[in-house]
């Protein structure tokens, strides 16, 4: 096995182990939710899953979707050129990262919880040694982990100056929607009014926790077809909740000499909708993402031992993707 694989696996483990690994947390979710959506290891990713009656639908994460979708729509992605300048160090500087993203994107959810039940996120020393237990245990290199720390600090900084210079009224925080049309799902990091340059709208925020605080242009995949497929979605079941305006990537500043801050960057449009319609519709015409879009829930589970389910579902040795999706009580 390539190193470059046992880091995607690790990396869907640390995932699922320090985020919530199935149900969505409806207490920090103001908007109606119709349909109950869970989320599970699928080999090197993830996927959603949900049911209507008898009906099973496994969908595709749209994080995924993107990966494939970025070199149809650019000629250079900057992640690549980037690990082609590293080489063989990129590989071990990117999975230090993503794990520190991962974290970082989490506590960010932790502030807008406290944030929206109008109270402070206190850290304590235990925080501190979770996050150490957290990166040692998959491998960070030791003498990481205080710069990492710090730069979490300075992050949450960050991230709670963002709230509160923009007024922001969260609405929702990760709200799962899918397409039944494009058989893809996706949580919605932060769903919120805010005033951005003097004009109040209702947003898409997507966390990220970057190295230097800018924006891909690649981007605007993800950034665009979260708002696209939330309006859609709300629009599909009749949810009397607002449609989304305007959506952006925010990346909390966390080096030392940075300003407490976020840098944030408007993608509202810039990959159109016409443009998503079309190119899910390229990618489904191809054999070899049949996968994605047409999944074989005959299939027998593999990997659904090592989720923590809890008690509303009892897991069979060999049974199908369908019969486990069904298994789920409401």
């Amino acid at each position: 096995m390539l190193i470059q694989d046992i880091n995607n696996l690790a990396l869907a483990e640390a995932n699922e182990a320090y985020m919530e690994a199935v149900d969505f947390d409806k207490n920090y979710i103001s908007l109606p939710m119709p349909n109950k959506i869970r989320r599970m290891p699928y080999g090197n990713s993830r996927k959603y899953f949900t049911k209507n009656g008898n009906e099973p639908y496994l969908f595709n994460g749209l994080t995924e979707v993107c990966k494939i979708l970025t070199p149809l729509n650019y000629d250079s992605y900057a992640l690549d050129v980037w690990k082609k300048e590293q080489g063989a160090a990129g590989d071990v500087v990117m999975y230090e990262a993503a794990l520190l993203g991962t974290y970082m994107h989490v506590f960010c959810g932790q502030i807008a919880k406290a944030y929206m039940a109008g109270k402070t996120l206190m850290v304590s020393n235990s925080e501190a040694a979770t996050f150490e237990q957290y990166l040692l245990g998959r491998g960070v290199r030791p003498f990481k982990i205080s710069e990492f720390w710090r730069r979490v600090l300075k992050g949450a900084q960050s991230f709670n100056n963002f709230l509160v210079r923009h007024d922001i009224k969260i609405l929702a925080i990760e709200y799962p929607v899918f397409s039944l049309d494009k058989m893809i799902a996706t949580p919605l990091d932060i769903i919120c009014e805010a005033t951005i340059d003097g004009v109040r709208r209702v947003c898409n925020f997507n966390i990220k926790f970057r190295e230097t605080a800018a924006a891909y242009e690649s981007d605007a995949l993800q950034i665009c077809g979260e708002m696209y497929l939330y309006n859609a979605y709300i629009e599909a079941f009749k949810i009397d909740a607002p449609k989304i305006e305007r959506t952006f990537i925010l990346v909390p500043k966390s080096h030392p000499t940075a300003r407490v801050e976020c840098f944030i960057k408007e993608f509202t449009n810039i990959y159109t909708e016409q443009d998503f319609d079309d190119d899910i519709l390229f990618l489904k015409q191809k054999p070899k993402f049949k996968g994605i879009f047409a999944p074989d829930l005959t299939a027998q589970t593999t990997k659904v031992e090592n989720l923590q389910l809890g008690a509303t579902v009892e897991v069979t040795a060999g049974q199908t993707i369908a019969d486990f999706i069904l298994s789920f009580k409401d």
